[in-house]
């Protein structure tokens, strides 16, 4: 009889427990700010172009003194180009909806202090980072 108890006793722990933790809604997306960071193989770089996709990405700023334009180019992507000193680190932050959603982010021209666009871009390395 003892032992009948027993197993009651732990089938009831179980079935509450079970009930009580399936009572918990799954958390929805995070909104926060990412940031776009360059490394660059090259040293200074003068301008980049790139393209960032992804819905509701707002409030793009440039996270070191460079000037930072974007355009909506369609659907959920914007073009986005960096002028200034680029060193490399971060070069801008967004805001977007949901911090752990992918944006890709795609290099399309990168040029010198001296407005010579380089060729070989695979060196580059963009990342989104929080």
């Amino acid at each position: 009889m003892r032992r009948l108890r027993a197993a009651l006793a732990l089938f009831a722990v179980l079935v509450v427990g079970t009930v009580s933790c399936g009572d918990k809604e799954p958390a929805g997306p995070t909104a926060g700010t990412l940031y776009l960071a360059l490394e660059s193989p090259n040293g200074e770089v003068g301008a980049i172009r790139m393209r960032i996709s992804g819905a509701g990405i707002a409030n793009i700023e440039a996270a070191q003194p460079f000037q930072v334009y974007y355009r909506e180019t369609g659907g959920d992507r914007l073009e986005v180009v960096v002028v200034g000193d680029v060193l490399g680190g971060d070069l801008l932050s967004l805001e977007v909806p949901d911090v752990d959603a992918p944006y890709p982010v795609s290099l399309i021209e990168v040029a010198s202090r001296e407005n010579t666009l380089r060729q070989a871009l695979g060196a580059y390395t963009l990342r989104l980072h929080p």
